[in-house]
């Protein structure tokens, strides 16, 4: 192969470069790209763009401005909200348990504004309705902030607040493989749980490690509804996010 000659592009811009340059330049132009976005992160099974990140408050904790499946740049979802979920342990006082962060896709909200789905949505609360309804996509992260916290303890908080109301609905085998996600694991200050949902599959990550997945809307939206419906148990994110929804108006 050493005494084979380059070819030569005919015409137009490209037409000085060899294919072996071509390549390099090409890499170079994606890393480009890539650099604008912000750094790089998170685990083997999740992908975080720092850019456009927040930093949490009350917790001190903070979260990435995009998150995306490895692999699955079309899963990719934008930060939307932060707040904190504070709880009440026997003898103890109410403690900061977690911090929360909820992430959508501006391209789906921006739909919704404009009337997308059929209806105008022109409050942020209106327009938070419609992309929980219509939503494609969309993560929760939550992380560890109580250094005593356990699966156990996760799981159990999920079932009090939403495994009555899915097993009534006729959804409770859906949950309770969800939760078997959290079953031996012993969490530290700065764990990361990822809800991960695209199309109906809900996908459950600690720390980046793929725990399991579960095709399941109902599963999906009540966990939304926990965290930003009316009567959601985080209030904080709920306005956080309503206030990030405004700016689309």
């Amino acid at each position: 192969m050493s005494g084979a000659k380059p070819v030569e592009v005919a015409a137009g811009p490209l037409a000085r470069w060899r294919p072996a340059s071509l390549a390099l330049q090409l890499q170079e132009n994606l890393k480009s790209k890539l650099g604008k976005l912000g750094k790089v992160g998170g685990g083997k099974g999740v992908r975080e763009v720092s850019k456009g990140g927040k930093k949490e408050p009350k917790s001190g904790m903070s979260f990435p401005g995009g998150v995306c499946l490895a692999g699955d740049r079309s899963s990719c979802v934008d930060l939307a909200g932060v707040g904190v979920r504070r709880k009440r342990l026997a003898g103890i006082a109410a403690i900061t348990a977690y911090a929360v962060g909820v992430y959508f896709d501006n391209g789906d909200v921006a739909r919704q504004k404009g009337g997308g789905f059929g209806v105008r949505r022109d409050t942020p609360e209106k327009l938070l309705d419609g992309v929980v309804a219509n939503t494609r996509k969309n993560v929760i992260r939550l992380v560890v902030v109580f250094p005593k916290a356990t699966g156990k303890m996760i799981s159990k908080s999920l079932d009090d607040q939403i495994g009555d109301k899915l097993r009534a609905q006729g959804h409770g085998a859906c949950f309770e493989t969800f939760t078997e996600a959290f079953q031996g694991e012993k969490f530290r200050k700065g764990t990361v749980i990822t809800f991960a949902s695209k199309n109906g599959m809900l996908t459950t990550f600690i720390d980046g490690r793929k725990k399991n997945s579960v095709k399941s809307t109902p599963l999906n939206r009540a966990l939304v509804d926990l965290y930003l419906g009316q009567d959601t148990i985080t209030k904080d994110v709920r306005a956080d996010t309503l206030s990030s929804l405004a700016g689309f108006l």
